[in-house]
């Protein structure tokens, strides 16, 4: 019985967990598109590389790797 509770409870403290991470990675995404499109039509490489290594989320990564071929 005491390994079902702790089973829960493990659970529980996962899924509570991802909320809070989802939460806090939200991102205003069109707003961030148009200044990472603002940074690269002006040639600003590392500063379009920056601005995604600093966002929350996987969105920057998965976009950082699409600016690494500049």
């Amino acid at each position: 019985m005491s390994l079902v509770a702790l089973a829960l409870v493990i659970g529980l403290a996962f899924c509570i967990e991802r909320i809070i991470y989802l939460s806090l990675s939200e991102i205003n995404a069109k707003k961030f598109m148009v200044d990472l499109d603002d940074k690269l039509m002006a040639g600003d490489v590392e500063g379009a590389k920056t601005m995604c290594r600093e966002t929350r989320g996987a969105g920057g990564f998965y976009l950082l790797s699409g600016t690494a071929a500049y």
